[in-house]
Order: structure tokens, then sequence, then C-alpha cells
């Protein structure tokens, strides 16, 4: 039989940090800088980002194999076939890019949500008000359906 709950718990020792001005560490830290966007590279990154959205604009998911013929299409086309990128790393940036590109506008779904959203919010702090703080059961169901119906 184990008599391991019998031991006394073991002081965890705590490890030297480094100090925040930096003078414990071996290197000096390097100010971040950001990519060159002038290069041929990143013309390639942004063409394929740009064929990559297309693409998943008609579908949700790119089926198996299309990223890599996209990114092999777009490196014919701009002479690029000996670029030593790894598609992984490709994909990544691309991805990057896709998930923080700008939004277009009015006509975006996240947009119309976040109206719809705003709407119900401010149509119950209003019945809320005019009701003494208190609300019967429902309503903001009520009120969901309402905007819901209003917004299309």
């Amino acid at each position: 039989p184990s008599q391991n709950h019998l031991r006394p718990a073991r002081k965890k020792q705590k490890k030297n940090k480094a100090k925040d001005d930096g003078s414990a560490s071996k290197s000096p830290k390097k100010p971040r800088t950001s990519p060159d966007t002038n290069t041929p590279e990143s013309a390639l990154i942004n063409a394929i980002s740009e064929r990559y959205a297309r693409e998943r604009e008609k579908l949700d998911r790119l089926p198996n194999g299309l990223f890599e013929t996209i990114v092999d299409e777009t490196k014919k086309d701009f002479a690029m076939e000996d670029f030593d990128l790894s598609v992984a790393n490709i994909r990544k940036r691309v991805v990057w890019k896709f998930i923080h590109r700008p939004v277009d506008g009015e006509n975006s779904e996240l947009t119309k949500r976040k109206e719809v959203i705003e709407e119900v919010f401010r149509r119950f702090s209003r019945a809320k008000e005019s009701n003494g703080g208190k609300l019967p059961p429902g309503t903001l169901d009520n009120l969901v359906e309402m905007v819901k119906f209003e917004y299309g």
C-alpha cells in the first residue's frame, strides 16, 4: 500500500524570473518590426490570399488539395515556382489575412447581426425603464422576434 498521502506536501520552488528591465537577459531585446510589404514574397502571399478569399466565398470549406492548387497556380503566375516557403507556412499567413480582412460594410452578415443585437438591447432597455425595472415573462422573447422580423 502506498503511503504517499502521509508525506508532507513539497513546497514549490520559485523559478528565477528575469527582471522587467531586461538586465537579466542574455541578449538585448529587439524592437518588433512589421514585414516589408514591397517584396515579391508579400505580393505572392497577397495574391494567394485573394484567390483563397474568392474560393471561401463560394465554398464554406475548401476541398482537400484545393489550397495547394491555388498556391501552385499563383506561384506559376508570378514565376516563383522555386519559392522556398512551405505550404503550411503559406497557409498560416493566408488564413490569418483571411480572418483579419476588413468587413464589407453594411452588407456583411456580421454587421447585420450586430445591428440586430444592438436594437434588441435598446428596446429591452426602454421597456425596462418604462416598466419600473421589471418586465413580464416572455417580453424579451417577443422583442427578439419583432426585431428579427423587422431586420429580416
